[in-house]
């Protein structure tokens, strides 16, 4: 579509957020270019790109990234670049013993993380409290603004970043995680299984990269799967697909009763006891590692 052109109903104002986004959009991908390669690229007029860029220049969004260096016979041409430090955004992972935070600019950079300990029977929104004071802790030295979070949790989560059912997480059915942590935060947040996120994540910078279609398999004390088709999450039409949680045949409610008949001691003897066989086996104990 051309600047110039109309949308349906005259609103031109969405006609402005449409050839902004373009021009956003552009220099994120593309790199540094100057308004005559902004305009040839978007089909844009001259004068409008000229107008978007020096709005974006105003907002902090883009700034200037020297002159052109090839030669056009006149003055060198400005060239702009997205500012990828004009926000920040968050990643966080909310499971049944902690809450960790990742701090990037908006290219990805890594800038930051931390994880705090929680005691498994939290309440859902101290969960949700501990998630937003450590972000907050990150960015605290930080003078760029929170622009979004994505937000990865274990269970099946809704459209709406809802938890529909968490066996990993007491209590963590029904939460409203991506309302509340927003709320709490001051930006948008998606929430979504965090197998997909991990699938995601590695469909994107990691093992999978070039792949359109992966299966992402997370084995430890629940299992869960991860699942992109076409380089999308693939969640099914309940958003149920690939969560299995705390499957019987894992045995991890059982382990350690387990753990500790086959080290030589009391099957009762608590938490406190199967952290010292845990102990020993690091330490080198021959009788505690093979039990482990």
């Amino acid at each position: 579509m051309k600047d110039t052109e109309a949308l349906p109903g005259g609103d031109q104002s969405a006609l402005r957020r449409l050839n902004t986004s373009r021009v956003l959009r552009l220099l994120y991908e593309g790199g540094p270019l100057a308004t005559n390669a902004i305009a040839r690229v978007t089909g844009l007029s001259r004068p409008t790109v000229r107008g978007i860029v020096a709005e974006l220049l105003e907002a902090g969004t883009v700034r200037s990234d020297g002159l052109e260096s090839v030669p056009t016979g006149g003055r060198p041409a400005q060239r702009y670049a997205f500012d990828l430090d004009a926000g920040r955004l968050a990643g966080v992972h909310i499971d049944a013993a902690s809450v960790s935070v990742r701090l990037t600019d908006l290219g990805g950079r890594h800038l930051a993380s931390g994880t705090r300990a929680l005691p498994v029977d939290s309440a859902p929104q101290a969960r949700i409290a501990a998630a937003a004071e450590l972000a907050r802790e990150l960015l605290a030295e930080d003078p760029a603004p929170l622009w979004a979070v994505g937000a990865g949790t274990p269970g099946i989560i809704d459209a709406a970043g809802a938890v529909r059912l968490s066996v990993a997480i007491p209590r963590w059915s029904g939460v409203r995680l991506a309302e509340n942590l927003g709320a709490r935060l001051g930006c948008p947040v998606t929430a979504m299984k965090d197998t997909n996120l991990a699938a995601l994540a590695e469909h994107r910078v990691g093992a999978a990269r070039g792949t359109a279609d992966v299966l992402y398999v997370q084995i430890g004390r629940r299992l869960g799967v991860g699942v992109l088709v076409d380089g999308r999450p693939f969640t099914g039409r309940t958003g149920a697909a690939g969560e299995i949680g705390q499957h019987p045949g894992l045995g991890w409610n059982d382990a350690p009763a387990r753990l500790l008949a086959e080290a030589g001691e009391r099957e009762d003897g608590g938490a406190q006891q199967t952290a010292l066989v845990l102990t020993r086996a690091r330490h080198g104990d021959p009788g505690a590692q093979a039990a482990v």
